[in-house]
């Protein structure tokens, strides 16, 4: 008698997946069966729920909204590749998929124009009271509270990292005639050349910075290097702007900058604990929040899910994958 392979099972638990239905059809080329997780049957999931569901699975595509902790991938009976609907990876315990011989595999590269986009408006928000004058307008105050605010043409502008969002970044900042410093582990003249930037220590760039754009990625190098000390070198009258990961800023820290007058305000789109449920700034008015939607533009959203789904399926198929983390499993 002829013994057929079992179908594969695959694994959805991402938000931005979930929406994209095109991302779904590359999946049909593995005949596979796909069980999508949504985002409200997950609202409340807890690392043991996630540890329970991920049994039985060949594969998943995950975002970057749970903890991939051991313990999770403990349970992970049959899981051999792990898909990540983002860029980051940073929540994922890739060491313990390694020793579980299951390969994670990310997509960066999509999203930084989208990035960059979001943290000029985020810029913008702050620095112009948009937020606030649109909440001044709905309660009939019109114009209270947000007669001045401040211009951005021509400021000094400091980015810390000059990946690709940072440079995306500072070429936006070009076009506001911004006088542009930059703090990176390795100068490049060629940075220089294309955007007139200027490398400085970040004790420099906080000290004579306007704005502050984190556009570094989070490790354990740039884990708090936005502290008390770093708050105390900044103008009384700049903004910092975090688009990166919320770790990188100690957020008690920056809670008091803004509620003492240390800085003038900012802007985040990411925080040290996610989702953001409850937290102090929410009484302050000098800061404008937003659910780490940064990356979610449109047609990044649909890239980005079509190239996790590829990647799985050419995983399986035994094809060349892109964007391996750790790829001495893939190897082996």
């Amino acid at each position: 008698m002829t013994e057929y392979p079992q179908r594969k099972r695959i694994l959805i638990a991402s938000n931005t997946f979930e929406t994209e239905k095109g991302a779904y059809t590359v999946l049909e080329e593995l005949n596979c069966e796909v069980v999508t997780i949504t985002a409200d049957e997950r609202k409340k999931w807890t690392e043991e729920d996630l540890a329970k569901t991920i049994q039985g699975f060949d594969g998943a595509i995950l975002g970057g909204d749970h903890i991939i902790t051991s313990r999770v991938l403990a349970n992970a009976d049959k899981l051999k590749a792990i898909s990540l609907n983002c860029t980051g990876f940073n929540h994922v315990d890739v060491n313990a998929a390694t020793n579980k011989g299951i390969s994670v595999f990310n997509m960066p590269g999509l999203s930084y124009n989208a990035v960059a986009d979001f943290i000029w408006g985020q810029i913008l928000a702050v620095m112009r009271q948009i937020v606030k004058g649109d909440r001044v307008i709905r309660s009939g105050e019109w114009v209270k509270g947000v007669e001045k605010s401040i211009a951005v043409s021509g400021k000094t502008i400091g980015i810390i990292g000059m990946g690709s969002i940072g440079q995306a970044v500072a070429k936006r900042a070009m076009g506001f005639d911004m006088n542009i410093l930059a703090c990176v582990r390795t100068r490049r003249q060629e940075l220089v050349d294309r955007y007139n930037v200027t490398f400085v220590s970040k004790e420099e760039l906080l000290c004579h910075s306007d704005i502050v754009a984190i556009c570094c990625p989070l490790s354990e190098e740039t884990f708090h290097m936005i502290g008390d000390r770093e708050f105390h070198l900044m103008k009384q009258s700049s903004f910092i702007i975090n688009s990166s990961r919320g770790e990188i800023i100690d957020e008690e820290a920056l809670y008091q900058a803004l509620e003492k007058g240390t800085i003038a305000g900012a802007a985040l789109d990411v925080f040290e604990g996610e989702p953001l449920t409850e937290s102090k700034f929410f009484a302050l008015n000098n800061v404008v929040l937003t659910p780490h939607i940064g990356g979610l533009a449109d047609q990044q959203i649909y890239a980005c899910a079509e190239g996790a789904a590829k990647n799985l399926v050419s995983f399986f198929k035994g094809e060349e994958v892109l964007h391996i983390i750790n790829p001495v499993v893939s190897k082996n």
